[in-house]
């Protein structure tokens, strides 16, 4: 045997022993074997597919603030009116000089007046056109009633009497005026407060037309020299008409 020959079968050799070996398992590459898992049953109230709750330590670092309560604006409005009550009594009581346990409290109405004469203007003044609310108490002294209007601060207090000032006045001036008879001799002998179908508070003048609206105002029976006398007036006492006893 040659060189060449014993170089190739030791060659052939170490070949033939390498792919016979099994190589070891690395602990790298070794499988594991699974330990055995035993099962627990979830708490209650606990999600068995859900992480348990992991538990904070110590109290949050902030807390959110509760909402404000919202004020309720009925009671608000209840006070306020409650407060414009006892102004209109001390008021009354001071322009009848009278104790305040005498006046006694009837009701009292939320209500927007046309202008700034709160619903009881005088003839002489003027006064600003604008709506102003306000509220109409009512007050009962020894058995008679009185209507105060107010503003809605109360500051600014009017009574107006049930006999319909300026109205009455107004009619008063009126009728002495077309009977040519000092209004001094004319006696008021009763006012009704009224409703008229339209502007021409009952007492329409043939070929005339009116606005056909509801217009509150008044029914009043004078006398004067021996006989008596209707006259219809609007609220204000703006608009006056002298009518027959029948209407």
């Amino acid at each position: 045997m040659n060189l060449r020959s014993a170089i190739a079968y030791t060659l052939f050799a170490v070949l033939l022993a390498a792919c016979g070996r099994v190589p070891e398992a690395s602990p790298e590459t070794a499988p594991e074997t699974p330990s055995e898992v035993v099962p627990t049953e979830p708490s209650v109230g606990e999600s068995p597919l859900s992480p348990p709750a992991t538990p904070t330590s110590g109290a949050p670092s902030e807390t959110s603030p509760l909402p404000e309560p919202t004020p309720d604006r009925s009671e608000s409005s209840a006070a306020q009116a409650d407060q414009v009550m006892e102004m209109a009594r001390s008021y009354l009581a001071e322009a009848l000089s009278i104790p305040l346990e005498s006046v006694e409290r009837v009701s009292i109405q939320r209500v927007e007046w046309p202008d700034a004469s709160l619903g009881c203007p005088s003839a002489d003044e003027a006064y600003a056109q604008v709506v102003t609310p306000g509220y109409r108490a009512i007050l009962e002294v020894e058995g008679e009633t009185y209507e105060l209007h107010t503003d809605e601060a109360g500051e600014t207090i009017r009574i107006c009497e049930e006999k319909g000032e300026p109205a009455v006045d107004a009619a008063v001036d009126y009728a002495a005026s077309e009977l040519d008879i000092p209004s001094g001799a004319f006696d008021v002998v009763s006012v009704e407060t009224w409703e008229w179908p339209d502007a021409s508070l009952g007492c329409p003048e043939p070929g005339k037309s009116y606005a056909q609206v509801i217009t509150p105002g008044y029914r009043v029976i004078l006398e004067a020299e021996g006989e008596r006398y209707e006259v219809h007036a609007d609220k204000r006492g703006r608009t006056i008409v002298m009518c027959e006893p029948n209407h």
